[in-house]
């Protein structure tokens, strides 16, 4: 990700549903994902004609 004035930045998005995290993200963190507080639950939206997800991430970038 890249804003104008700003230092870009990599990062790794984690999600609870996740096969990794083997149902739950609390009790199956591991090097790949090595905090809870970077795991996003997922809300999902069953409409009448398609099924949707989403999720939250507030990032913050440091200014160059």
């Amino acid at each position: 990700m890249q804003a104008q004035g700003h230092k870009p930045l990599v990062t790794e998005m984690y999600f609870a549903s996740d096969p990794i995290f083997k149902g739950d993200p609390a009790k199956n963190t591991n090097d790949d994902c090595p905090s809870i507080e970077l795991v996003r639950p997922i809300l999902l939206s069953d409409q009448a004609t398609s099924m949707g997800a989403s999720a939250t991430f507030e990032l913050v970038m440091e200014p160059l």
